[in-house]
């Protein structure tokens, strides 16, 4: 405590302080971004200094500005925080405190803040002990979990492993890992809690049959025996509550070994549904030894950080929805003995899981190897199969991510109609595979609306077709021209293809992100294949490959008096 009263801000945060409270009349200890909730929740910041703690925020709907003497706060209590990362922290003052010091400024006697660091209430809790010390305030209240205690296991008591704070209502599934023996425990936890994520390891087998897209995974950090990692990703929701094609979600792991049994935790906020910052999904899957076997139940909650009129129907939605992916963990688990590297005969699945800084080929294969393996595979004599086409575009999708962010929209699109195609066909399994079969139907139901009905197999068959044109159409031009500007390239066949059929205000986005690509032809090249020579062959060989399953669906929707452009 002694060290922490000598530290000092940077010249910076002084500037801050003063900026918002006066003279600097006592040295700031440390300084916490943070957010206060009283009736809206608002960020702002937290100081720490020898005398006082000092809070400002500023909002449209208030501006607290406060300085509270250390022997004005009466206790310091760490309230139950679903998100592992933060730390909620409840401050009670001996009397009630004006927020500012306007004549009509509200009065409280408590204020819940939000810490964006775990050891924030050790801080806060330690400096605030020592400063009212001495028995002039007497014994001041200081309660909550101000260290990490490390405890001896006692057998398999899950309880020590398994978070407190977690809303687990609900037991989904219990299942045999087929072909994993009680001897893989290790393995299995040295699989989940792994640093590399990538497209053959477990969890990256569990993020492609989730269809996530744009995935971006964090560094593990420890917490006691826990280790956790924070992943972002894009994953297609249903259509419901007014909910958008797709959403951004923002996931927490946690993975935890007692010996005996593994857990993975996984706290997720989606960010674009509606009412999608009242509730965050919790789930556990616990795998565990039984006789020679190992067993894996998984249970899920939905925990409400605000109530919302449509609460109950919020939660039904999720957990049926949990309910379906409930088998997905457990299947990646059970291929834990798989080879690491995937062939590229057609025979396996493509490596579409990507991760920031993480090259997208495998050895010398090229990312174009697998995606060209596929289709080449494909039989077309009775006409297209949806999935292998549907593997062969998920590969093609990742092509977008590597001309930069300028692409994010149209590879966003593509992936979200092959998810749109393939929840299509879990929904008519009787119906079988051919893409002739599902367009048939949609003129049967739908008639010349087909084309234009979002979620149908027609329309989305459609713009997966229009997307593969744009990026095929670049690669030609590039391949024909080894001195072309990529920009250029790219603007130039945007408009002889998808420009005609979006909308004003597709164009416009595409337009304006257009205009500030600055991904490089060289850049763009190096991260197709490890060499030119590797480059300038694979491309051919995919601009080959790829004809056949393009004209195979423009003559498919043709037939249905459908025009690509």
């Amino acid at each position: 405590v002694l060290l922490k009263l000598k530290c000092k801000l940077q010249h910076s945060d002084e500037e801050r302080f003063q900026r918002h409270f006066g003279e600097l009349l006592d040295s700031p200890v440390q300084l916490y971004h943070v957010v206060l909730q009283q009736r809206y929740r608002q960020t702002g910041y937290f100081f720490m200094t020898r005398q006082s703690v000092c809070i400002y925020s500023r909002s449209f709907a208030s501006t607290i500005r406060m300085r509270v003497a250390w022997d004005s706060l009466q206790s310091v209590r760490e309230l139950p925080s679903w998100d592992p990362f933060v730390s909620w922290v409840e401050l009670a003052f001996q009397k009630p405190l004006p927020t500012s010091a306007a004549s009509d400024a509200k009065k409280i006697e408590k204020l819940n803040v939000r810490f964006y660091s775990k050891n924030a209430l050790t801080k806060l809790a330690a400096l605030h002990a020592y400063m009212v010390s001495g028995g002039k305030n007497g014994v001041t209240e200081i309660t909550g979990d101000l260290e990490d205690e490390e405890s001896e296991d006692d057998g398999d008591d899950l309880g020590t492993i398994i978070s407190s704070g977690l809303r687990l209502t609900t037991t989904l599934s219990e299942t045999a890992l087929n072909g994993l023996r009680s001897s893989d425990m290790n393995d299995v936890f040295d699989g989940l809690s792994s640093d590399d994520w990538g497209p053959d390891t477990i969890m990256g087998r569990y993020f492609k049959t989730m269809e996530v897209w744009d995935l971006e995974v964090g560094p593990w950090s420890q917490e006691g025996k826990s280790k956790l990692r924070e992943v972002k990703f894009v994953v297609a929701v249903p259509q419901k509550l007014g909910s958008p094609p797709q959403t951004r979600v923002t996931n927490v792991f946690r993975v935890a070994h007692s010996g005996v049994s593994v857990v993975i935790e996984s706290t997720s906020e989606s960010h674009d549904v509606p009412f999608g910052s009242y509730f965050s999904v919790q789930e556990v899957v616990t795998i565990r030894p039984e006789g020679e076997g190992i067993v894996a139940s998984k249970a899920t909650g939905v925990h409400f950080v605000r109530s919302t009129m449509v609460k109950s129907i919020i939660e039904s939605e999720t957990i049926k929805a949990c309910s379906q992916k409930a088998a997905l963990m457990p299947a990646a688990i059970e291929k834990l003995r798989e080879p690491r590297h995937p062939a590229t005969d057609g025979s396996s699945s493509l490596p579409v899981v990507e991760q920031p800084g993480q090259s997208l080929f495998l050895a010398d294969a090229g990312i174009f190897s697998p995606i060209t393996a596929r289709l080449r595979a494909m039989s077309l004599a009775e006409g297209l199969e949806l999935p292998a086409l549907l593997d062969a575009v998920d590969g093609i999708a990742s092509v977008y991510g590597l001309l930069g962010k300028t692409m994010a929209p149209v590879k966003a699109d593509l992936r979200s109609n092959v998810a749109k195609v393939r929840r299509v066909m879990q929904k008519n399994p009787a119906m079988g595979t051919s893409l002739a079969s599902y367009l048939d139907k949609d003129q049967k139901d739908r008639g010349a609306k087909a084309e234009t009905t979002e979620g149908s197999v027609t329309c989305s068959v459609l713009w997966i077709s229009r997307s593969l044109s744009f990026l095929v159409g670049i690669l030609e031009r590039l391949h024909a021209d080894d001195k072309a500007d990529l920009n250029v390239v790219v603007k130039e066949t945007y408009k002889e293809t998808l420009y005609k059929v979006q909308s004003l205000v597709s164009r416009r986005l595409i337009h304006s992100t257009l205009s500030v690509m600055s991904t490089t032809r060289s850049a763009f090249e190096a991260k197709l294949a490890p060499t030119p020579e590797a480059y300038s062959t694979q491309v051919g060989d995919f601009l080959d490959a790829v004809k056949a399953p393009m004209v195979g669906m423009k003559n498919a929707l043709w037939q249905k008096g459908v025009k690509v452009f």
